[in-house]
């Protein structure tokens, strides 16, 4: 502080100062400028970042943030300086490191290492089983800090880590492949979002293939956008951002894996089958054909679950169940109409008959196995195996003849239903099952009672 001002009179001046130079225009006349610049800019951020850490440690030594009931320095300066909780966790840590590290905590304040830098030394010396040796090498982290790239520190510091702390890193290696875990999560909206947790070497494998695949996604576009553009093309021009191509290479991913596994030797392809109401379905040409369409009209909840089946000359055209919305993957999962039509005018397309019980219409002929089409056809309008209260996903589910074979049963989608290896047993010891008029799934105990609960 210089001599006879207050730190409020050495903020005020920088406020000016700044002001300045937040208006100066900035414009490098070469590359050498630009740099000069950029190490100039960079270095002014750096100190100031020093004081930021230095008022947290000031403040957490006078305790003053107690006055208010705040337990620490840190959710005092979070809450004024309306950061984020992430950002204050990283402050407080940073300035424990520096009041133990005075070489770091040096080349902060001259400007010679910056934030990530700072944060990265941090987070190594928060490593009880290290900080002893780590604190040891203050000045050398300093040094290295200042004139290595983030990089290069970053796998220093890593390899140091490992080497000092070699039973921790092998139980931190050992548990991420202990925990491993993947799946797929659909929103309310719609969309997906993959969560995945793997173990160090498959990571790396999966990273490297990863990397490949967003790299022939750019290069498509890059092909793309130099047809238009020539020698002037810039990132600018390209098709997808960055985040797009990520997530594109691993539906391309996805796909290939897809394909490999229908190519080998018994596999078969993978197919998704979106069923969607014919009403629906026209609708969508319309809109993409550029007519007005006109709001949905508030639609009924459909019957109570106790209502009786209706008479035949009591059915309602409006209320027959292939009228009814749907727009969705055959094992339930929702799909945007719009998004489907455009699917269904580049993919494949089936019209599939429903009758009055909301089971397609007879495929006709006998067949060992539900199979192909003539499956899909069965599984039509089921999420889960039929039997009640059984929560198993068609995709888990065998198909089910409901009249056995061996009684004459047909294999037809009026005859079969999806039902899991524990369900479709017990029909060999006296359960039967029988759909209704509205295709809703009876079961029967082999004393006759129906299982209603």
């Amino acid at each position: 502080m210089a001599e006879g001002s207050t730190l409020e009179e050495l903020l005020g001046q920088l406020d000016t100062v700044l002001d300045a130079l937040v208006a100066a225009p900035v414009a490098p006349v070469d590359v050498d400028e630009a740099a000069a610049i950029t190490r100039r800019v960079e270095q002014v951020g750096r100190r100031v970042h020093a004081v930021q850490l230095e008022v947290v440690e000031a403040i957490e030594a006078s305790g003053a943030h107690r006055a208010d009931g705040h337990a620490s320095a840190s959710i005092l300066v979070a809450h004024v300086g309306r950061l984020s909780q992430p950002e204050g966790k990283r402050r407080n840590r940073a300035r424990r490191m520096l009041a133990a590290m005075p070489g770091v905590k040096a080349a902060l304040g001259a400007g010679s290492i910056g934030r990530c830098q700072v944060h990265r030394i941090a987070q190594v010396w928060a490593n009880p089983r290290v900080q002893g040796e780590f604190e040891g090498l203050d000045a050398q982290v300093a040094v290295l800090a200042a004139h290595l790239s983030y990089e290069e520190l970053d796998r220093r510091l890593t390899n140091w880590v490992r080497q000092v702390d070699e039973d921790g890193t092998a139980d931190r290696a050992r548990r991420a492949h202990e925990d491993r875990r993947a799946r797929l999560v659909q929103d309310f909206d719609g969309g997906w979002e993959l969560l995945c947790q793997i173990g160090g070497v498959t990571g790396a494998q999966m990273h490297a293939i990863f990397r490949a695949f967003v790299e022939a996604e750019f290069q498509a576009d890059w092909a793309e956008a130099r047809e238009v553009h020539g020698d002037a093309t810039t990132v600018e021009h390209l098709a997808r951002t960055f985040d797009q191509r990520d997530a594109d290479a691993i539906a391309r991913i996805f796909e290939f894996a897809a394909n490999g596994w229908a190519a080998s030797p018994g596999g078969a392809p993978i197919n998704t089958t979106v069923v969607m109401d014919h009403e629906t379905f026209e609708r969508e040409a319309r809109r993409a054909a550029g007519a007005t369409v006109e709001p949905r009209p508030v639609p009924d909840l459909g019957p109570l679950p106790g209502d009786p089946d209706p008479l035949p000359d009591d059915r309602d055209p409006a209320s027959h169940p292939g009228r009814q919305f749907r727009c969705e993957t055959s094992d339930g999962h929702r799909i945007d109409p719009t998004e489907a039509f455009a699917n269904a005018l580049v993919g494949r397309i089936r019209r599939l008959v429903v009758g009055w019980d909301s089971v397609a219409l007879d495929a006709s002929g006998l067949h060992k196995l539900f199979t192909g089409p003539l499956r899909e056809a069965t599984l039509f309008g089921h999420h889960t195996c039929y039997w009640t209260g059984c929560p198993v996903h068609v995709r888990h589910c065998q198909v089910d003849h409901l009249d056995p074979r061996r009684n004459g049963g047909r294999t037809n989608p009026g005859n079969g239903a999806p039902a899991c290896g524990r369900h479709n047993r017990l029909k060999e010891i006296g359960f039967t099952a029988r759909r209704d008029e509205r295709g809703r799934m009876h079961i029967y105990r082999p004393d006759g009672t129906e299982i209603d609960y």
